[in-house]
């Protein structure tokens, strides 16, 4: 699979599974490839308190209510609007990395399509 990021080696890890379902993301309107840039991306020279391979993936929840909780729990995701995306194979691999039993590491491939987003809310 093609990398949408450059990733350390053995990431994703062997435990990580193609999608085949309904996730929830934060995002901006309009959607744009910064509403997909992984945390490492955004920020280069922060330290993250996770592993490299999950600070090179995306936050997606399987449950519509825990994005939307997050949304009201952090102060800088208050201004964001919630997606809805439906990933399939092609779209990366993902795996449960949280103690959250809803949220989920998203590596995306560069065969992702963002137009196939649907927005939720504005």
């Amino acid at each position: 699979m093609n990398w949408y990021e450059e990733l350390p080696p053995d990431c994703p890890p062997e435990e990580a599974y193609p999608p085949k379902a309904t996730y929830f993301r934060l995002g901006s309107i309009p959607p744009d490839d910064s509403d997909f840039w992984s945390h490492r991306r955004r920020f280069p020279h922060k330290t993250f308190h996770v592993d490299e391979c999950v600070a090179q993936s995306l936050s997606i929840f399987d449950d519509q209510d825990a994005a939307e909780r997050l949304k009201r729990l952090l102060p800088a995701m208050r201004l964001k609007v919630l997606f809805q995306l439906e990933l399939i194979e092609k779209d990366g691999l993902i795996q449960q990395t949280s103690k959250d039993i809803h949220h989920f590491s998203w590596w995306r491939s560069i065969a992702f399509d963002l137009e196939s987003i649907k927005i939720l809310e504005i």
